[in-house]
């Protein structure tokens, strides 16, 4: 029969382990930049919708608050300048358009209030004129 010999056991202790790789330094984060594009976008996007303005304005003053702050930080080494210019001159054109859509919803209150005025008066002026008249007459003479 041959003669089976095994090695003797693996002491893991004295195993040496592989160096970890250095470690690089983390780019910084821009948030405030990503953010201010889309806030830019929406912004300017529903600045037209009536009765919306409000919420264009908010988003567009926060594209260019994030837009301006973004750009500072890429002066510090951050990333993503271009979304943070991006986010800046987007928020300025929903600033823009909610000025725009602000004056299009009074336009259209404006309107609306006009018309219920009219009707009001052609109401009182039809009542005045059943008033004036027998209830024979009120065909030839209210319109």
């Amino acid at each position: 029969m041959t003669d089976v010999s095994f090695a003797a056991p693996l002491d893991l202790n004295e195993v040496p382990l592989p160096a970890a790789p250095a470690a690089s330094p983390a780019p910084a984060a821009n948030g405030l930049a990503i953010a201010a594009l889309p806030l830019g976008i929406v912004g300017a996007m529903s600045g037209l919708v009536p009765l919306f303005f409000w919420f264009a304005f908010v988003a567009g003053l926060l594209g260019v608050l994030f837009g301006v702050l973004g750009r500072k930080r890429t002066k510090a080494g951050a990333p993503h300048r271009g979304l943070a210019t991006w986010g800046l001159v987007t928020g300025i054109v929903a600033l823009i358009m909610s000025a725009i859509g602000f004056g299009i919803t009074m336009s259209a209150v404006r309107g609306v209030g006009n018309a219920f005025d009219k009707a009001r008066m052609d109401t009182n002026s039809y009542t005045q004129c059943i008033n004036s008249h027998p209830v024979e007459d009120w065909s030839a003479y209210c319109h």
